[in-house]
């Protein structure tokens, strides 16, 4: 077994005559305070002094154990330090890692906190939105309320609107044909829905001529009952000129430059109104004149059929043949008062008769030819 040696008080340095144990005291002391270069030099000092005085215990030096106690002290110093270091490095992660959790903790909360803050806001906002929401849906539920109750009453409006529209439009057109035709009778109706807005009556003085009836619509959009409804009002007045007043002209292939026809109807616009009715009524009284020259013809060709069914009768008639016979009384007289005549000549000439005589002779002559005549004439 190795001998461990303990006490050095007996040994002595041969350089500077100091006691081993001091030094090996001030080495413990030294290494206890932390001077490990000091202690190596001495105690590699105390090492040369023992081998030069020959000091050796167990074939080993002193100073060598020495050292290497030191050594051993100083590893473990060494270790022990490097222990505390990582305990003390523990101790601080440790500390940093409680740090690092509560910080964790702390933000954790804050995060919480903040979170539902936001959540709140965000739920307070999405309330706020949602009551906004729903006000405006109130609103406007009310605001679809009040327009549906103005289009209800828009519609029960409408229905009268375009009667309005069209009496405005009615009263402009009727001013115009009026200011146009003086000496025709221009009436508006406005008697109610079956009757037509603007009658004329055509005169040439007191003559009627014919009528022509227009119809005012002043609306946007055309209707095709319009067309049954003027025919309907012509068909009642007896009268074929009907005119519809409109800007709604329905979209056809040929519009003429004052409007169209269509079923025997002539549509056109307020500008063009006046012109249309001027050529309407142009017609009627050029078919009247034509009229009214036919019929005269007519009656002068039927009075010239009367004469001759008089004449053929009054031919075929007893009357006439008694007339006929008394002509033929009246020539067989004309003849016998010729031959008197001729006679009453000769006498004159032979101075036989008296001037008494002759004026007898022609008055017994005029006589017979006054009878005759009269005859004739019944």
């Amino acid at each position: 077994m190795k001998q461990e040696i303990t006490n050095f008080e007996g040994l002595l340095c041969n350089e500077c005559a100091s006691r081993l144990s001091e030094v090996f005291g001030m080495t413990k002391a030294q290494i206890q305070n932390g001077g490990m270069k000091e202690i190596v030099w001495k105690l590699q000092l105390a090492e040369i002094t023992m081998k030069e005085a020959g000091v050796q215990f167990d074939q080993k030096l002193l100073v060598s154990e020495a050292i290497t106690a030191v050594n051993e002290a100083w590893v473990d110093k060494r270790l022990q330090e490097q222990d505390n270091r990582y305990y003390e490095e523990l101790d601080k992660k440790d500390d940093k890692i409680n740090e690092l959790k509560i910080q964790i903790e702390k933000i954790k909360l804050e995060t919480i906190k903040q979170t539902e803050n936001e959540l709140k806001k965000e739920y307070a906002e999405k309330l706020k939105h949602h009551d906004e929401i729903k006000h405006k849906l109130l609103k406007r539920e009310n605001q679809i309320e009040n327009l549906t109750k103005e289009l209800e009453a828009y519609k029960s409006k409408e229905k009268l609107q375009p009667v309005k529209m069209g009496d405005k439009l009615e009263d402009i057109v009727a001013d115009a044909l009026k200011r146009a035709f003086p000496m025709d009778d221009i009436i508006p109706e406005r008697k109610g829905k079956n009757e037509v807005d603007i009658k004329e009556t055509v005169r040439d003085g007191k003559k009627i001529l014919g009528k022509i009836l227009v119809e005012c619509k002043n609306t946007q959009k055309w209707n095709n009952n319009w067309i049954k409804t003027v025919l309907a009002h012509g068909k009642r007045e007896n009268t074929e000129f009907l005119v519809i007043v409109t800007n709604a002209i329905p979209n056809e292939k040929f519009i003429s430059p004052l409007g169209l026809e269509k079923e025997g109807v002539l549509i056109t616009t307020p500008d063009k109104s006046t012109w249309v009715v001027a050529f309407i009524r142009q017609a009627i009284v050029r078919t009247s004149e034509a009229i009214n020259k036919l019929e005269n013809e007519r009656e002068r060709l039927s009075r010239q059929a009367e004469v001759r069914q008089k004449l053929l009768k009054m031919i075929k008639s007893d009357d006439f043949k008694a007339v006929f016979s008394a002509c033929e009384n009246i020539q067989q007289d004309v003849q016998e008062i010729r031959n008197r005549i001729s006679k009453v000549k000769v006498e004159i000439d032979n101075s036989t008769i008296s001037i008494e005589q002759l004026v007898k002779t022609i008055t017994n002559t005029n006589t017979k030819f006054s009878e005759a005549f009269e005859r004739l004439i019944v």
